[in-house]
């Protein structure tokens, strides 16, 4: 008889965050991020754990690990070089060595606390106004690429590039559009997957989802079957946002509630739960909605004192749980910031988006606004 000894080979089954999210991953100065490499290894082995980082990675954070956690820790504004990484992760039993997909790493140099901020009016730019009535706006993470949706007729999303990063004076139109009403359904707010594979669109009675097989690129969109979901809201949605793990999805609804619905599995949308439903005073509350990258805060728009619209920030006690929120009282006046730039303003904003230390208001004149957060 002749006995052959078999080393099996480990397997990495999941990489993932202390919150359990998955990348790509959104990290920002200040805050160190734990990494949690999972095995399976019936050998029972021990395994030596490695990371294999890409160059731009290297200009955006360093890392360490203790057995198969590992910590990132980002860079200031000051120091970091890049603002997107990869990273792939190993374990080697000395003989075999398994190897992870490639893990995304995004750094956010933004500003998202507007307690004690200082929020002053830059520019206003119409050059994203191609179709009227421009309800939803989005920009990709890096601040180069925008896409918005117009609400009069044919339901079509436009993409535009920008020459410098979060700066709307060098916007230009890629001449790239999608239809986005082949659902049947009205579409009010679009929201895209991180990676730009997938772009969700929100109307009165669903939620549909677009694949992407080009990035990024919405000329190559499609719908395929079964991507439409009713969504259960009890009137139409203002605007959509997903958890960057793709596993909770919400909502502003024009009944001035916002919306959180769990998904069974990541970005599928067809398995989302009941919602969470949260109240919030006011009449046409949420036509913008916005979350904080670690899932601590959201800004919704509110009527003002005057009948215009304010930016209201909320805080919630749970990551990501609209139902531990509560009303910070901290608001951003957008009438009178416009107002004193002598640009004027109107009544309703349809959509704010905050990024590169800025945030950015879409209102119903088509006109796209830019606001500088900064801190004394």
């Amino acid at each position: 008889y002749s006995v052959a000894l078999i080393n099996l080979a480990p397997t990495i089954s999941s990489v993932s965050d202390s919150d359990g999210s998955i990348t790509p991953f959104n990290i920002t100065p200040g805050i160190p991020n734990a990494i949690t490499i999972n095995i399976i290894d019936s050998d029972g082995d021990p395994l030596t754990y490695n990371a294999i980082t890409d160059s731009d990675f290297n200009g955006l954070a360093t890392i360490s690990n203790t057995g198969n956690v590992f910590t990132i820790i980002p860079l200031s504004e000051d120091s970091a070089t890049t603002q997107s990484g990869t990273i792939t992760f190993t374990a080697d039993d000395g003989i075999n060595i398994a190897s992870s997909s490639v893990q995304i790493f995004n750094l956010y140099f933004w500003a998202y606390d507007l307690e004690g901020a200082t929020v002053t009016y830059s520019q206003e730019s119409s050059a994203a106004d191609i179709g009227s009535r421009n309800w939803g706006y989005y920009f990709r993470s890096d601040g180069l690429k925008l896409y918005n949706k117009n609400d009069n007729g044919p339901e079509i999303v436009y993409q535009f590039s920008l020459s410098t990063p979060w700066d709307i004076s060098t916007i230009t139109y890629d001449n790239k559009s999608m239809d986005v009403r082949d659902g049947g359904d009205e579409s009010k707010c679009i929201f895209f997957k991180p990676d730009g594979t997938v772009l969700f669109s929100g109307g009165p009675s669903g939620i549909a989802s677009y694949n992407l097989p080009t990035p990024w690129d919405i000329s190559t969109g499609s719908r395929p079957a079964n991507s439409f979901v009713a969504h259960g809201a009890a009137a139409a949605l203002w605007s959509i946002f997903f958890k960057p793990d793709g596993t909770k999805l919400y909502a502003s609804c024009i009944t001035d509630d916002l919306y959180q619905w769990t998904l069974s599995t990541p970005w599928d949308i067809t398995t989302i739960g009941s919602p969470i439903i949260l109240p919030i005073t006011g009449s046409n509350v949420g036509q913008g909605l916005f979350f904080s990258p670690d899932g601590k805060k959201f800004w919704v728009t509110v009527p003002g004192n005057t009948g215009f619209t304010n930016i209201n920030q909320y805080t919630m006690s749970t990551a990501w749980d609209i139902s531990t929120a509560s009303d910070d009282n901290i608001f951003v006046d957008i009438y009178a910031l416009t107002a004193d730039a002598g640009v004027g303003a109107t009544a309703q904003l349809r959509s704010i988006f905050f990024g590169g230390n800025k945030f950015f208001c879409a209102d119903t004149a088509n006109d796209l606004h830019e606001f500088n957060i900064s801190y004394v």
